[in-house]
């Protein structure tokens, strides 16, 4: 059974997203950005660095350099033909070629901007390539740049090249590949439903796994895979080579009559099992390196895995028994003697590098900082560090009995980064015959050695540190060394690479609950691959982030980060053959726990059956078994332990089974919501008697009323089937589409009467909003103080054809006004999609700021029945850089001096503190990457908190609580790295001095306290970009400054200003400066600049500009206004939240019987505040907010509301 996941977009006024990443070639030179996407139309716009179009055109020496442009990946629907429309642009200066260019180099046309090439298919996407050439030729023969580029990809018809039904469900593994990379995924399908448990392939020579599968600790570890809910699939290749791996796994993947592959797990050392060699793109003359990346890129050209994958990887075939056996009683039977060894690790790192006298400070500082994360929430408790800052620290040698005994002691992960080689870390040292004296038995840790060459499992001297922990240690009774090993194979990895991929590691693993030990590391990958957006496609991305870092061990294992909790589990003591639904009930500490995985498989079989716990911690699995025997159930969910029960099947005298059911249910026969229908039982009779049983039915669920609720079977002999007289009932009309709601079906003879359950497959046509029509006979864009008819297209993504759909159209958003009005659709077939036959009239008031999303709530009905609530964005106004960007889930918004008509747009007004230019400022002492903490002269408040301290950075930023680091690599905001609650008026690697980057150089940052009508606090930077060094003299000026703005209440505003500035970047990187702020558990935040993008809504940062941030709103609308046509509540109430569980959002209702001020907040476990949904003086009447929890962990939350004297609270439920 599929679990369905509903999107929603967070309510505001940021709609334009940067697509940077996505850039196909040259990246450097253009910025993309989309916006208004839907299936028929995608908007797009391309911005273009004239100098590096210029310079690049001026350097081509020959048409084999030219491309056909710069090109984005967008999603568009299944059907019809996708064409490109130019629908604006902007010429820059003109240019000259070093040569006579050919005429596919450059445009001559408006239509020849941009390239779209044919629809392709990425496993469950369509996508198209759009490129755009940055050069054309004017009127007058000119070549001239492009500087900007907007255009319209729309797709129309049915049919087409590589047309593909649309998608109902996801595999769990290719999601959050497509979150990443489809920007308009949301907007195509907000919802989703997630498969079960898919597929598990295993990869190996036929030498191989024929040895292997005659092990019982092999045989054992595929069982389990099997008891989890996977398929397991094996293949065994008698002389493999890459060609014929990549064949077979490509075949593997094609297979559409199995499960969905989800998982590889590549057997065998190479070159028993070869990999797939590749060239450092940064060093071609080096020796090639091994990576699996190759065999995993099974759908479309792109360079991102499809599977979750990773390799065992031994010397002999005692070692592959002995991980497996290890690998078993991990999961299984994990250590549980003492279970500090759960909140326990070892964080090693060593500052060094290429030519023995060059000491990075950032491999320590990665590490320092990962430890930090995740002793942050109590998670980890015992970390003990081993860091080797250079050569004032002790020798490295005599670091290795420390680490060697701390692992010993009991760890759940180690972390590395540093110095290595193939064969261990080298500062401080480690190796592997530290590895060999190890004696830390069951308490296996996940190791993440983010370095150079300690995973090159192709090493021919021997085993490489990855092996030498997994297989080369231990035997199957007992196990020692690590459960899983994360490195790269090449032996010059970056350091920039290396931080960001630990990083997404130490994320998904605290702040998204992630633990399977694949999605770890491919989690790590893809914040690597998303931190450098201009390296992805001149191969240093691929190469350093997706080719050389590569798992040892099992994929899909669970590993332990934190105590796990203790499920307990509900089932039937016995079972017999005539089951066929099998109830199951999962707590853990006397709650429910919902999305756990209930697997039940008969002992012997290579099947059986999975499904997903609901919010009342149940599941119903469906079972069919062969004869008497055992019943595995296997119980699992990441964070907890694997839960394993063995249950008896035993024969029964009588022993009725349920093998079908015949309805008889109107034109498409079966039950559709609001129906009356018939249906007959098939009753197999698997006792030892013959019986003419009576059978008795009734409801389990108060949506479903028996009819007719009693019948008959005629006598069946033992082995034979009868088929029981007609039963009737009645469906409500509050069933949607795919629900399975429960009988009870109790059949009686002379014995003791059996209760079977049976579920009801609910058919109904499932309407999704896909896209809005607005004729306002001008830009098909509602704005302020328009009235216009707005069209609504529908997919039915349900089970049964739409035929007279009807809909109502509300919104609590008071910006907005329409009257009430039936929608009307023709005949939707099942994945159709169709406009409705009537528009509503939508009035836009006055005064709305552009980009405000609007919820649209849609209730939709057939045949009188309420067949499905949905929810869609109207996006108000047209967005320019003149708008402001946000908010974020907090509230926060960012104006520039430019976005005119707003009472929060600042102006530009410089506040001068260093006394040289006649400031009268504080001076405090810096150095390259350093810091300082100085108290502020009254609290301010920040995220709803009140802080009295700030750190400041020479780097150009500033955090309200304790930064550890002096971070100098910037990064997107909000990100796992740096300082909590960091605030970046311009972060990046700030120089002293003019010419020469030198640690010791002394400079200041200068502070001051102004008393007024606000108080202000003002920090000044006055500097050098780093990266404009190799000009003479650096002219690469950055003076700025950040002014604590106080108001009487609430929170803060924050202003920066700019006096001169440079967002320059020379070395290569691409990050060039970051701009934004974030909370205190980097969840929350805005970006307005990063890698030189900019949101639709942010001009470029330039002298003279000034950026309000602040909580005051664009306009005075509200989006959780009364809900019209309701009486004032009487009585006080937070009403449940719905959906409940949810997933990634929910609303959340409430009633105010009297004015006052209202706080409404959400809780996790262990009492912190993790969103503020309402606070402030609220008039009399009822309300609705949304909690988005797309950036929090799964689990149990608490939503509190209080006003007045009246407090109440409300449990909430995330499943992911």
């Amino acid at each position: 059974m599929m679990t369905r996941i509903v999107r929603s977009s967070c309510v505001g006024l940021l709609l334009l997203v940067p697509l940077g990443l996505l850039a196909a070639s040259h990246p450097e030179a253009m910025s993309t950005r989309i916006f208004g996407a839907t299936p028929a139309r995608t908007a797009v716009m391309a911005e273009f660095d004239e100098i590096a179009v210029a310079t690049r055109l001026a350097t081509m020496e020959s048409e084999d350099q030219a491309t056909d442009g710069y090109g984005i990946y967008l999603a568009i629907a299944g059907q019809g033909t996708p064409s490109a429309i130019v629908t604006d642009f902007e010429l820059g200066e003109a240019v000259e070629a070093r040569r006579e260019l050919s005429v596919k180099e450059f445009a001559r046309s408006t239509d020849e901007l941009v390239i779209l090439s044919p629809p392709a298919v990425f496993h469950d996407l369509r996508l198209v390539t759009l490129n755009f050439r940055p050069i054309m030729r004017d009127d007058a023969g000119v070549l001239r740049t492009v500087r900007r580029v907007e255009v319209e990809v729309v797709t129309e018809g049915g049919g087409g090249l590589n047309a593909k039904a649309e998608p109902f469900s996801f595999s769990s593994a290719f999601y959050p590949l497509y979150r990443m990379f489809v920007a308009n995924l949301d907007e195509l399908y907000p919802e989703a439903a997630l498969n079960p448990p898919g597929r598990y392939l295993v990869l190996g020579s036929t030498t191989r796994l024929t040895q292997l599968q005659a092990s019982t600790q092999f045989q054992s570890w595929l069982d389990l895979k099997r008891r989890k809910g996977y398929y397991v699939q094996i293949l065994s290749l008698e002389n493999p080579t890459p060609t014929i791996i990549g064949q077979q796994i490509q075949q593997a993947y094609n297979n559409v009559t199995l499960p969905d592959l989800e998982y590889v797990l590549l057997i065998g050392d190479h070159p028993d099992l070869p990999s797939k060699p590749e060239t450092n793109p940064e060093r071609p003359g080096d020796e090639q390196r091994v990576g699996d990346n190759y065999y995993f890129c099974l759908a479309g050209s792109d360079l991102l895995p499809d599977v979750i994958a990773g390799r065992v990887s031994g010397q002999s075939s005692s070692e592959y028994v002995a991980y497996f056996a290890k690998a078993y009683g991990y999961e299984t039977d994990p250590y549980r003697e003492n279970l500090e060894w759960f909140r326990s690790g070892t964080f090693v790192a060593g500052n060094n590098a290429d030519g023995g006298n060059i000491f990075p400070v950032t491999p320590v500082w990665n590490v320092f900082w990962s430890r930090e994360y995740l002793m942050r929430d109590g998670c980890i408790a015992n970390a003990d560090t081993h860091f080797w800052h250079g050569p004032t620290d002790p020798p490295p040698g005599r670091y290795s009995d420390n680490i060697r005994a701390d692992i010993d002691s009991g760890v759940c992960i180690v972390i590395y980064r540093g110095w290595a080689n193939q064969l261990g870390w080298i500062v401080p040292e480690f190796d592997n015959g530290d590895i060999e004296q190890l004696v830390n038995g069951r308490r296996l840790p996940a190791v993440y050695s983010i370095v150079c060459g300690t995973g090159n499992f192709a090493h021919t001297s021997g085993p490489c540190m990855g092996e030498k922990f997994t297989t080369g240690v231990g035997t199957p009774t007992q196990p020692k060394g690590a459960i899983s090993f994360f490195g790269a194979s090449d032996l010059h990895t970056n350091t920039r690479h290396n931080n960001a991929i630990l990083a997404g590691i130490v994320e998904a693993q605290l702040r998204q609950g992630i633990r399977g030990a694949g999605a770890l590391g491919l989690a790590g990958k893809l914040e690597g691959w998303r931190q450098f957006p201009l390296e992805q496609q001149n191969g240093w991305a691929w190469y350093y982030v997706l080719h050389v870092f590569n798992l040892l061990g099992d994929p899909e294992l669970q590993t332990y980060l934190c105590v796990p909790e203790e499920l307990t589990v509900s089932h039937p003591s016995e079972l017999t053959p005539g089951e066929t639904l099998v109830h199951v009930n999962v707590q853990a500490g006397g709650q429910p726990v919902a999305g756990a995985v209930v697997g039940m498989k008969q002992l012997g079989s290579t099947t059986g059956a999975a499904v997903r716990t609901n919010s009342l911690g149940d599941a119903w699995v469906p079972v069919s078994f062969t004869s008497t025997g055992t019943a595995q159930l296997t119980v699992w969910k990441s964070r907890y332990f694997t839960k394993l029960a063995d249950i008896n099947i035993r024969n029964d005298e009588f022993d009725p089974k349920i093998t079908g059911i015949n309805w008889t249910a109107g034109a498409d026969n079966l039950p559709n919501p609001g129906e009356t229908v018939d249906f007959t039982l098939n009753i197999q009779n698997l006792g030892q008697h013959t019986t003419t049983p009576s059978v008795t039915v009734t409801s389990l669920d108060e949506r479903v009323t028996v009819v007719t609720g009693t019948g008959t079977v005629n006598t069946i002999n033992p082995g034979e089937t009868g088929t029981s007289t007609s039963f009737t009932i009645t469906l409500s009309g509050e069933i949607f589409d795919g629900e399975r709601p429960r009988l009870n079906v109790q059949i009686q003879d002379a014995w003791d009467p059996v209760n079977r359950q049976m579920e009801i497959p609910v058919a109904a046509p499932d309407p999704l909003v896909i896209s809005l029509r607005v004729d306002d006979g001008n830009n098909g864009i509602l704005e302020a103080g328009e009235t216009a008819p707005i069209w609504v297209t529908v997919q039915n993504v349900g089970g049964q054809a739409g035929s007279g759909m009807t809909a109502t159209v509300n919104s609590w958003d008071n910006s907005i006004d329409f009257p009430a009005a039936n929608l009307e659709w023709n005949l939707i077939p099942i994945g159709g999609s169709d406009e409705s036959i009537v528009a509503f009239q939508a009035h836009l008031a006055n005064g709305v700021a552009p980009g405000r999303q609007i919820q649209l709530h849609f209730d939709f009905e057939q045949n009188g029945s309420v067949i499905a609530r949905k929810r869609f964005t109207l996006t108000a106004g047209v967005v320019t850089v003149t708008a402001p960007t946000g908010p974020d889930a907090y509230g926060y918004y960012a104006y520039e001096d430019i976005d005119a008509g707003f009472s929060a747009t600042p102006t530009y007004s410089w506040v001068e503190l260093d006394p040289a230019h006649g400031g009268s400022g504080a001076p405090h002492e810096v150095r390259d990457d350093t810091h300082f903490a100085m108290a502020l002269p009254q609290p301010f408040t920040y995220y709803g908190q009140s802080f009295d301290s700030v750190w400041i950075c020479s780097n150009g930023w500033f955090s309200f609580e304790r930064a550890t680091i002096p971070e100098f690599r910037n990064w997107e905001l909000p990100s796992p790295i740096g300082a909590p609650s960091l605030v970046a008026p311009f972060w990046d690697d700030l120089a002293a001095d003019r010419f020469t980057p030198n640690d010791d150089t002394l400079h200041y940052v200068w502070t001051q306290f102004f008393d007024g009508t606000p108080d202000r606090f003002v920090i000044q930077w006055r500097t050098f970009i780093r990266w404009g060094m190799a000009d003479n003299p650096n002219n690469r000026f950055a003076t700025f400054e950040a002014i604590l703005e106080y108001n009487d209440t609430g929170d803060g505003d924050i202003i920066f200003q700019y006096d001169q500035i440079q967002n320059f970047d020379l070395n290569g990187e691409g990050n060039f400066a970051t701009v934004g702020m974030e909370d205190s558990y980097h969840q929350r935040g805005l970006t307005l600049t990063f890698a030189k993008f900019y949101p639709v809504t942010v001009d470029t940062l330039r002298a003279g500009r000034a950026i309000r941030i602040t909580t005051t709103p664009p306009d005075n609308f509200s989006s959780a206004d009364d809900v019209p046509n309701l009486t004032l509540p009487e009585t006080f109430l937070l009403h449940e939240a719905y959906p409940n569980p949810f997933n990634p959002s929910t609303q959340l209702r409430f009633d105010l019987p009297a004015s006052g001020d209202v706080l409404l907040r959400v809780f996790d476990i262990l009492g912190r505040d993790v969103a503020t949904l309402a606070d402030g003086w609220h008039a009399a009447g009822s309300y609705q907010v949304s909690f988005d929890g797309r950036d929090l962990p799964s689990g149990l939350y608490f939503a509190r509301l209080s006003s007045n004297a009246d407090v109440m609270v409300r449990k909430l439920m995330l499943v992911k």
